[in-house]
C-alpha cells in the first residue's frame, strides 16, 4: 500500500461529511437541549468510553496490529470470530457494572437505572462492532465503503436523535438515536467479510517476527493498554464527574460543550490522518526489526505532527467565529470564549501524546505509554478538584492544562529512551512559519468584528479554513 492523493481526497470528503453532521449535531443540540440535558448525555458517554477503553481498546488495537499479517496467512477469519465473541461477553460486563454503579452511586444523573443498563450495554457492543467493520475496511484500503459507512452512522445518529427526542422529550431518546445508527453501520461487516482471505498459507513462513494470536501475545500486547486505557480515562473523562459533585450538571454540560468546540476538529483531524496513514503504517511495521520499526513511526510522525500544530493554531485564532457558527444559545458562546482556546492548546498537546502510543504500536510493547498517562491520571482529576472549586469554568481548565503540560513533557523524554526517533522539529517550524498569515489575519478579523454575525463569522471561517486546509494537504505529500 502507498500513499496517495486518491485516497486523502476519498478520506478527506468523508471526513468533510461526518463533520458537517457534527457540526449541525451541536448546533442543534445546544439549541434545543438544556446544559443539564448535555451533561447527563455528555456523563452517560464517559461511562461508555471507560469500558471501550478497559475492556474493548487493547483488543482492538491487538487485532489492529496483526489484521494484514493474519489475512496474508489466512488466520483472519477465525480470530475475529473470537474476538466478536468477546465483544459480547464486554457488552453483558459492562451493563452489569453499569447497573450497579447507577443503583448504588447515580452516577449518570437524568437517567434511570434501567436507562443506563440498556444503553451503555447496547452502545458498548454495537459501536464496537461498527468499528471494527469500517476500521477493517480502511486497513483494506477500501476508502470507498469506509467513508460510506462512517457518514451513515454520523448522519442517521443526528436525525434518529432528534426525532426521538422530539417525539418523547427524553435524553434517553436522544441517546437511543445511536443505538440504532450503529446497528445500520454494522452491515458494512458484510463487505469485510467478503474481502478476507480464507485460505491458510505455508507455515514455513513464521519466524521470529511474526505477529502471533494466541494467550501469550494477547496478554504481552494488552495489558499495558488496560493499564493505560484506565489511567487516561481518569485524566480524560473523571473530572466531569468531579465537576459534577461540586459544581453541578449543568456545568458539565457547559463546560464540555465549549470544550469540545476545540477537541472535535482535532479529533476530526486525526481521524483524517490516522485513516489515511494507518494501512501504510501498519503495512510497514509487517515482520519488521527495530531499524524497521523506526522508519515507520518516523514516516508517520513526519506526516501526523505538523498538521497537529497547524491545526491546533487554527482554533485558537478561530475561537470566537467558530462559537457564532457552531453553538446556538448565547449561553454557550459566553462560555466558549472563555475556555475554548485554551482547551485547543490542551487536545493538540494531548494529541501529540498520542504519538507515544504509536510508538508502543510499532515495538509491539506500549508498557511506556503507562507512565505519561498515570502522571495525567493523578493530576488530571486533583486539578479540577482544587482549582474547580474556584471557578468551575477556569479552574476546571487550569486543572486539565497542568496536566497536559506534565504528561507531554514526560513523553518527549521517555521516547527517545523507547527507540532512537527522530522528532520532525524541522517540519513544525516550517508550519510555524506559512502559519503567520492566518494569525495576522485572524487578529485583523478579531478586530474588524468583535461581534461577528453569523454569515460574517462563516465567511471568515471559510476563508481561514481554505488557507489552512491548503497548507495542510501541502504537508501530508510524503516529500523530504
Amino acid at each position: 500500500m502507498k500513499y496517495g492523493r486518491l485516497p486523502l481526497i476519498i478520506i478527506v470528503l468523508g471526513r468533510i461529511g461526518v463533520a458537517v453532521a457534527a457540526i449541525l449535531t451541536v448546533r442543534i443540540s445546544t439549541s434545543i437541549l438544556t446544559p443539564f440535558e448535555l451533561g447527563s448525555i455528555t456523563e452517560l458517554n464517559s461511562i461508555v468510553s471507560l469500558f471501550s477503553l478497559l475492556f474493548v481498546a487493547p483488543l482492538s488495537h491487538f487485532i489492529t496490529r496483526g489484521f494484514l499479517e493474519w489475512n496474508d496467512s489466512g488466520t483472519l477469519y477465525q480470530n475475529l470470530r473470537k474476538y466478536i465473541f468477546y465483544l459480547f461477553l464486554v457488552s453483558f460486563i459492562a451493563l452489569f457494572i453499569s447497573g450497579i454503579l447507577q443503583y448504588y452511586f447515580k452516577i449518570v444523573s437524568g437517567f434511570s437505572i434501567l436507562s443506563v443498563v440498556l444503553l451503555v450495554g447496547s452502545i458498548t457492543l454495537f459501536q464496537s462492532l461498527f468499528n471494527l467493520a469500517v476500521a477493517g475496511l480502511n486497513l483494506f484500503s477500501d476508502r470507498g465503503k469506509f467513508v460510506f459507512f462512517s457518514n451513515l452512522v454520523a448522519w442517521s445518529t443526528l436525525v434518529f436523535s432528534v426525532i426521538l427526542y422530539k417525539w418523547r422529550g427524553s435524553v434517553f431518546f436522544w441517546s437511543f438515536g445511536q443505538v440504532i445508527s450503529y446497528l445500520l453501520g454494522f452491515s458494512a461487516f458484510f463487505y469485510l467479510i467478503k474481502r478476507i482471505n480464507t485460505i491458510s498459507t505455508c507455515t514455513n513462513n513464521i519466524d521470529e517476527h511474526t505477529f502471533h494470536f494466541n494467550s501469550k501475545a494477547i496478554f504481552t500486547f494488552t495489558w499495558p493498554i488496560f493499564i493505560t486505557s484506565a489511567l487516561w480515562w481518569m485524566q480524560s473523562n473523571s473530572y466531569r464527574f468531579i465537576l459534577d459533585k461540586i459544581q453541578g450538571t449543568s456545568n458539565v454540560g457547559l463546560f464540555v460543550t465549549a470544550y469540545g468546540l476545540a477537541a472535535a476538529p482535532i479529533v476530526m483531524y486525526e481521524s483524517i490522518i490516522s485513516q489515511y496513514l494507518d494501512p501504510v503504517f501498519f503495512g510497514d511495521l509487517k515482520k519488521q526489526n527495530r531499524d524497521g520499526q523506526v522508519q515507520a513511526w518516523n514516516n508517520y510522525a513526519r506526516l501526523y505532527l505538523p498538521g497537529l500544530i497547524l491545526c491546533g493554531l487554527f482554533i485558537i485564532c478561530a475561537t470566537p467565529f467558530l462559537a457564532r457558527v457552531l453553538l446556538g444559545n448565547e449561553l454557550y458562546r459566553e462560555v466558549a470564549i472563555k475556555i475554548t482556546l485554551w482547551a485547543a492548546v490542551i487536545e493538540t498537546m494531548r494529541a501529540t501524546g498520542s504519538l507515544m502510543f504509536h510508538l508502543g504500536i510499532a515495538k509491539a510493547d506500549n508498557r511506556m505509554t503507562i507512565i505519561p498517562v498515570l502522571a495525567g491520571a493523578i493530576l488530571a482529576p486533583l486539578g479540577v478538584y482544587i482549582f474547580g472549586k474556584w471557578d468551575p469554568l477556569l479552574g476546571t481548565i487550569a486543572g486539565l492544562m497542568i496536566a497536559s503540560v506534565v504528561v507531554l513533557l514526560i513523553i518527549i523524554f521517555l521516547s527517545k529512551k523507547v527507540l532512537p526517533i527522530t522528532w520532525p522539529l524541522t517540519r513544525i517550524l516550517l508550519v510555524l512559519l506559512v502559519s503567520i498569515p492566518l494569525i495576522v489575519g485572524m487578529q485583523l478579523a478579531n478586530i474588524y468584528f468583535p461581534n461577528p454575525d453569523f454569515f460574517s463569522a462563516l465567511v471568515i471561517l471559510i476563508i481561514s479554513g481554505t488557507y489552512t486546509f491548503s497548507i495542510l494537504a501541502y504537508l501530508l505529500r510524503k516529500t523530504d
